[in-house]
């Protein structure tokens, strides 16, 4: 099954607004993890820190579709999870 990634639809770019921060948020708390026990004990990064680098890539997918591909909607889809993800992280970052 191939896929289409050049659709202009919301929900598409909700799906994918989604599950590219999902995955890059999983990569980089394993990394995190790793390099505290392979460091001897060493400090990891703070979940706040996780979650802004896990809005790098979407950045560079929200571009992608907007700027190069002209797919507004899907652009669209991609920004709705990036500015509730970064709403999250200055709920967490300045929570007392």
């Amino acid at each position: 099954m191939k896929i289409n990634w050049k659709k202009d639809h919301f929900f598409f770019g909700l799906l994918l607004g989604s599950l590219v921060p999902a995955f890059t948020f999983l990569l980089v708390s394993i990394g995190s993890y790793a390099w505290q026990h392979l460091s001897g004990g060493g400090k990891g990064l703070a979940f706040e820190v996780s979650l802004l680098l896990s809005l790098l890539p979407n950045l560079l997918l929200l571009r992608y579709y907007l700027v190069s591909l002209r797919l507004d909607q899907t652009g669209r889809g991609i920004l709705l999870p990036t500015f509730l993800i970064g709403m999250a992280f200055f709920y967490f970052h300045f929570q007392s």
